[in-house]
């Protein structure tokens, strides 16, 4: 029996040795063994004012030799202290406890087995449960402070060449509420002016904020020059609405900066104040720098770092993904690290050369688009990243602000495109410009200034810079759509991601209720593109009936097949637009030359009884012998057969009793030039003896289609 608990017992020891906690710092919480933790913690635990083991002093113990052995300095002494065959047990390491509630019904404990070896904290209940997994330190800590769901661990000193000196402050963050996932903890080190210097941690209370430089030289907001050549202010005298601009942005900056801390760090007679690293430092420093135009090549290396930076730029932008901001600093925070990581991405991609078009990167530019609007970057700094589209900027007297962080990498990018652009500025301008970019760029384009439109009138957008701003969105957006279908060819990129009916989009934003804010712009574009057709709609969104009918006269006498196909049945939309105009010069000028045109199209302008413009039948007949003598006997057979009109003369009054309803006086001269020409039933009314009264020779029907009448 004795032999079998023997055995029992260790077996136990065995197994216990074998389980410990599984320390993890982060992910799905795994513990093993909690209640073996627990035991070897008390037997570690010490009461508070305890000596504390010393790695030096571990290693100068002499560690006890078995008796017999042949390395053994006294071996009587030896014998008779120990029983043979036994094991002298390790010597036991003092090691202060730590323990801290992060919750209301949760423990943390943390514990090791030397200053040197990491430390490890388990989370408990009241019952001794784990409550989440277990985290890791570094070095079992000399102090322990638990902060804002953040533990700041106070590592022992290090003995190493380059950590003399040296205290170092680790902190991990154990408490995370979704307000910044991007904190995860780190490293503070802290020089001392001695090394055998004793340090220390404490909670202070009562101390004031203070403000961060870093915080506010980001998010202070900065005009940006997008048409000068400049990027700064110097040399500029400002007027007195931009100075007082400049102090209130400077106020907003440092109201928003400011910081606060409790924990200090305290060694000999200096104190340091641990502050926390705000959000937008952290992750600002983490993006990379702008590249910069032209490419800096296509070799495989330069993708690879190209891709590289790309993914950088999207994993700061998933940090604050979501995020919904708690404070006013917070809300300026998430939108900065938003715009600058859509003007990087974006300049990543229109650094692209042309050639890169079969790399496509449907998510990466869709998190550029969500980004760029999500942070509601003024959209006219995103129409000057894009090349050829100056002209189509209006900054307006209040000027363009932005934070003044992305101010710097926008300065970069103009002023370094503006000095690669100037040697190979041509003076003639006459040939519009074509794009020798990314077609899926301009589709983001598309995209991005379609979705800031629809903002036309909320209070979201600054009424001092509305009609700047929609002026630019307006003129870049007709731009882009020209340029698209200027560059559309039945190639596989047309089946890239976001391909629209470019045609379809140009009727429609020429044809909104409120139409454009840059109509003369807009004009001039259309022109340079010859689409008049285009315009033609843009013309009728401002109810211009002149300019309406002088393009689609234009359009015709043009000869261009594609655009006349485009404007399909324009005789017909000619005649009805005439048709429903109360303009009476007008109708004139434009019915007369659809009729020579056209005959049928043009008396229907003059004899439609739909018309809103009433016309005599002797001042159409003047005009139809004057400008369009084509018509005029298409005039007269609609007036006889169609209106079935009498034919009289002065001083005889009718010439037939068969149609009296509807007389009319038509001379001699019209009537002479037409009658040989009109089909047999208009000849019926007239009897022979009123033709003697015409001084006219009856002919026989037979012939009266090919005989000319002759005066008698």
């Amino acid at each position: 029996m004795g032999r079998a608990a023997g055995k029992d017992a260790a077996q136990a020891v065995e197994k216990l040795k074998t389980l410990s906690p599984t320390t993890s710092t982060g992910g799905t919480p795994r513990v093993k063994s909690p209640s073996t933790t627990l035991s070897k913690t008390s037997k570690l635990s010490v009461p508070l004012g305890a000596a504390r083991s010393t790695p030096s002093s571990r290693s100068n113990t002499p560690t006890p030799t078995p008796s017999g052995s042949a390395t053994s300095s006294h071996p009587t002494k030896n014998r008779s202290t120990k029983p043979l065959g036994k094991a002298t047990p390790p010597i036991q390491v003092s090691l202060r406890p730590h323990i801290v509630s992060p919750t209301p019904n949760e423990f943390l404990l943390i514990t090791g087995t030397s200053p040197t070896d990491p430390g490890v904290g388990m989370f408990v209940n009241f019952d001794g449960d784990p409550t989440r997994g277990t985290i890791q330190l570094t070095k079992y800590p000399e102090e322990v402070i638990l902060e804002e769901g953040c533990i700041i661990a106070l590592l022992p000193s290090s003995e190493e060449a380059g950590n003399m000196g040296v205290r170092v402050l680790e902190m991990i963050r154990i408490e995370d509420h979704g307000s910044d996932p991007s904190a995860g903890g780190g490293f503070a080190r802290v020089p001392l002016g001695s090394t055998r210097a004793s340090a220390s941690i404490a909670r202070v209370m009562g101390l004031q904020e203070v403000v961060a430089s870093e915080v506010g030289s980001r998010l202070r907001f900065d005009r940006v020059r997008l048409l000068t050549s400049e990027g700064d202010n110097t040399g500029r005298e400002l007027e007195e609405w931009e100075v007082n601009r400049i102090a209130e942005e400077l106020e907003s900056a440092k109201r928003i900066s400011k910081i606060g801390g409790r924990v200090v760090f305290f060694s000999g007679t200096k104190v340091w104040r641990l502050l926390p690293n705000p959000m937008v430092v952290r992750l600002d420093s983490r993006l990379p720098s702008p590249v910069l135009l032209p490419p800096r090549g296509t070799s495989p290396e330069a993708k690879k770092e190209a891709d590289k930076r790309r993914a950088t730029i999207l994993s700061v932008l998933k940090d604050v993904h979501g995020l919904e901001p708690t404070t006013e600093r917070m809300f300026h925070e998430i939108a900065y690290i938003k715009q600058k990581c859509g003007v990087l991405l974006l300049t990543e991609f229109l650094s692209l050369p042309r050639e890169e078009d079969k790399r496509q990167f449907p998510t990466e530019l869709l998190a550029t688009e969500r980004a760029l609007i999500d942070g509601s970057l003024d959209p006219r700094i995103v129409v000057s990243l894009f090349s050829g589209f100056e002209e189509e900027l209006r900054e307006g007297k209040n000027g363009v602000w932005v934070y003044g962080g992305i101010k710097t990498v926008i300065d970069m990018i103009l002023v370094d495109r503006r000095s690669q652009e100037q040697p190979n500025r041509d003076a003639d301008d006459k040939k519009e410009p074509e794009w020798n970019g990314r077609r899926d760029l301009l589709l983001l384009l598309r995209r991005y200034l379609s979705a800031w439109r629809q903002k036309k009138g909320f209070g979201s957008v600054s009424q001092a810079d509305e009609k700047e701003v929609f002026w630019t969105i307006d003129a870049a957006l007709m731009r882009c759509l020209l340029l698209l279908e200027a560059t559309r060819s039945p190639s596989a990129l047309q089946h890239m991601a976001g391909e629209v009916d470019v045609r379809q989009e140009l009727y429609k934003i020429c044809d909104y209720p409120s139409s454009v804010e840059c109509f003369d712009r807009c004009v001039y574009l259309l022109e340079r593109f010859k689409r008049l057709y285009v315009l033609s709609i843009l013309y009728q969104s401002k109810k211009m009936s002149r300019d309406v009918l002088e393009t689609w006269k234009r359009l015709f006498e043009s000869g261009d097949e594609k655009a006349l196909a485009e404007f399909g049945e324009g005789e017909d939309r000619i005649a009805d637009y005439l048709l429903a105009k109360k303009d009476r010069e007008l109708v004139k000028e434009y019915g007369l030359w659809l009729a020579k045109r056209n005959q049928k199209l043009g008396i229907k302008v003059f004899a439609d009884e739909r018309a809103r413009v009433k016309w005599d039948v002797q001042e159409v007949l003047e005009m139809f012998k004057e400008y369009a003598p084509v018509a005029l006997r298409g005039y007269v057979e609609h007036l006889v057969v169609e209106q079935k009109v009498s034919l009289t003369t002065p001083s005889k009054g009718p010439l037939g009793t068969d149609t009296p309803q509807r007389i009319m006086h038509i001379p001699m001269n019209f009537f002479r030039y037409t009658l040989a020409q009109l089909p047999t039933p208009c000849l019926l009314p007239i009897q022979q003896r009123h033709l003697s009264d015409l001084r006219m020779r009856p002919i026989e029907p037979s012939t009266y289609r090919s005989q000319p009448i002759a005066n008698s």
